[in-house]
């Protein structure tokens, strides 16, 4: 598990390639990263890592490295 991975979950729930998105990719700067894409990539990430956020977390985490800390955290 790492960035790369939580990346191509991010990239399928965008709908865009993952070679398109930033390494310091933020919420506010995709379009399509809007509140329901952000949320189906909470969910994918929840079933893909068997791990749940809490909603203040998913309100919360608006980068890629929050997301890939968070994860992290939660796969200890």
């Amino acid at each position: 598990m790492g960035e790369r991975e939580i990346k191509e979950i991010l990239a399928e729930a965008l709908g865009m390639p993952a070679a398109e998105i930033p390494d310091d990719a933020k919420q506010g700067e995709f379009e399509k990263w809007d509140s329901v894409r952000h949320l189906n990539f909470v969910v994918a990430l929840e079933k893909r890592f068997d791990i749940e956020f809490e909603p203040e977390e998913i309100a919360e985490i608006r980068t890629l490295g929050e997301v890939v800390a968070v994860v992290e955290t939660r796969r200890r």
